[in-house]
């Protein structure tokens, strides 16, 4: 009689730790899940500011070479009066 309880207690317990179990991957599965996501978002957050600051230089790469253009011009055209 008391091996029958034991082994019946034993099932339970047993019973109620593969539903733990089943209760607790969902919920690992959930939190791996938001964590890749969290990751996911944070490479393509940087990637998308790398490609920003990217553009962002060559703007100002490009808006330097037609400043220095515009100098230059400016000087020749300085030096064109002079020689007048």
């Amino acid at each position: 009689m008391l091996q029958a309880q034991i082994t019946s207690l034993s099932n339970s317990l047993s019973f109620i730790q593969q539903e733990n179990v089943k209760f607790v991957d969902p919920q690992v599965g959930c939190v791996k899940e938001k964590e890749d996501l969290d990751r996911k978002f944070l490479r393509t957050g940087m990637i998308h500011e790398f490609r920003r600051v990217r553009e962002l230089k060559k703007v100002h790469e490009i808006n330097e070479l037609r400043l220095a253009q515009d100098l230059k011009r400016e000087e020749e055209s300085h030096k064109s009066l002079l020689v007048q």
